[in-house]
C-alpha cells in the first residue's frame, strides 16, 4: 500500500488487486443462468415502473411560463370536477414516483446490508407485488381526499 502524509485527506491508497478476487466476480457477474440476472431482472421492474410513471405523468403536465399565469390558469380553468380529476391523477402519479424511489432504494439498502438473504427475500413475486403496492396505495390516499372532501364534486 501507498501512504501519504497524514495532512492529506487519503491516508492508505491499495496498489494491487487480487487478481483472482476479480475472475470469481466476473465469473459470478457475468456468466448466465447465475442468480445475479435475476437479481438484476428486479431492479429492472422497478426502473419500468418508474419509467412508466414519469411518462404518464409527463403528459399530464403542462408546464407553466410564469407563476403568475399558472396561478390565474389553475383559477380559471380548474375548478370543479375536471380541475378535481387532473389535480388527483397528478398526485397519484407524483406518489407513485415517489414510492417507487422509496421501493428502489429499500431493494439496494437489503442488497447491501443482507447480500447472502437478499436473493430469498428479493424475488420477482415479491416486486411485482410491491410495484402493485406501489400503484394502489397512492390511488386510494388521491381518491378519498379529491371525492369526499372536496365542495365541487356533487
Amino acid at each position: 500500500m501507498a501512504t501519504t502524509d497524514e495532512n492529506s485527506w487519503a491516508t492508505a491508497v491499495p496498489t494491487s488487486v487480487n487478481a483472482t478476487e476479480i475472475c470469481v466476480m466476473c465469473k459470478y457477474y457475468i456468466s448466465p443462468g447465475t442468480k445475479a440476472l435475476s437479481l438484476q431482472m428486479t431492479l429492472r421492474y422497478c426502473l419500468i415502473n418508474l419509467t412508466i410513471t414519469d411518462m404518464l405523468y409527463g403528459f399530464r403536465v403542462r408546464l407553466p411560463l410564469g407563476c403568475r399565469r399558472h396561478r390565474r390558469h389553475v383559477q380559471e380553468k380548474h375548478r370543479g370536477m375536471q380541475g378535481t380529476a387532473r389535480y388527483s391523477i397528478l398526485s397519484m402519479l407524483s406518489i407513485v414516483t415517489l414510492f417507487t424511489v422509496m421501493t428502489m432504494s429499500a431493494e439496494r439498502v437489503i442488497a447491501l446490508q443482507f447480500p447472502y438473504k437478499h436473493a430469498h427475500w428479493v424475488k420477482k413475486s415479491s416486486i411485482l407485488c410491491v410495484i402493485a403496492v406501489d400503484w394502489i396505495v397512492p390511488a386510494v390516499i388521491t381518491a378519498v381526499p379529491y371525492g369526499t372532501m372536496n365542495p365541487a364534486i356533487k
